[in-house]
């Protein structure tokens, strides 16, 4: 994959932050209430967030590109349509003239 069209993998990134809800569910229901439930807690939260500045440093450039791409794109303008009825009333009405109006 070229780095032009590299993207971020954000499953990636949603995974890491299940893995952390998990790892301190795991760390509620089987480690007791006191200093250890703490440390383990802590721990947890680090790693997870070390996980996360590791995701986003390998995935920066994307990023960027990403970023740049949906500020750079053309903006195109919207195509509203007229309505059905008008393009009927145009078509059946002849065209008038000054002449014909006098």
């Amino acid at each position: 994959m070229r780095r032009r069209d590299a993207k971020p993998a954000w499953w990636l990134l949603n995974a890491i932050g299940l893995l952390l809800l998990g790892l301190l569910a795991l760390v509620e229901m089987f480690v007791q209430a006191g200093g250890l439930r703490g440390v383990l807690e802590i721990a947890v939260v680090i790693a997870i967030f070390r996980l996360m500045a590791t995701w986003v440093r390998h995935h920066r450039v994307a990023i960027e590109l990403e970023e740049w791409n949906a500020y750079h794109r053309p903006q195109q303008l919207p195509v509203v349509p007229l309505a059905e009825e008008t393009h009927v009333a145009r078509r059946s009405e002849p065209l008038r003239t000054r002449r014909d109006l006098s």
